[in-house]
C-alpha cells in the first residue's frame, strides 16, 4: 500500500518534517507524471526532510474513501499540520509549493 523515501541534506529545512501522501489510479499517465513531479520537488525543496506515502485508489480504495479522496492524482500533507489536499498531476510547482507552504528557491 505504502512505501517511503528519504532524499539528500542540504536543502531549507521546513520547521517540521513534512509526510506527504500521494493517492494514485495505477500506472496511469497522470498518476505517473504526479510520481514524478513530486519526487523532483522533495529532492530539490525538501532533501532529507520528508517521506511518501503512495496509495494506489486501485487497489486500496477503502484508504481514499475514508481519506475523502475521489478524485486522482491527489496529494494530501499528513504532517505538519494544516494538513492540505492537492488535485491534479503536480505540474505547477510553484502552487505546488505555495499551497504545501515551501519556500522556493532562487535560480
Amino acid at each position: 500500500m505504502t512505501s517511503k523515501r528519504t532524499a539528500n541534506p542540504e536543502a531549507r529545512r521546513p520547521a517540521t518534517d513534512m509526510i506527504l501522501r500521494l493517492y494514485v489510479a495505477g500506472n496511469s499517465p497522470n498518476s505517473e507524471r504526479a510520481r514524478v513531479q513530486l519526487h523532483h520537488i522533495c529532492e530539490v525543496y525538501l532533501r532529507d526532510h520528508y517521506q511518501v506515502e503512495y496509495v494506489d485508489v486501485w487497489e486500496h480504495p477503502e484508504v481514499a474513501f475514508a481519506d475523502r479522496v475521489f478524485a486522482t492524482p491527489a496529494l494530501r500533507s499528513v504532517a505538519p499540520e494544516p494538513s492540505v489536499l492537492i488535485f491534479g498531476d503536480l505540474t505547477q510547482t510553484e502552487e505546488v509549493l505555495y499551497a504545501l507552504g515551501i519556500e522556493a528557491r532562487s535560480a
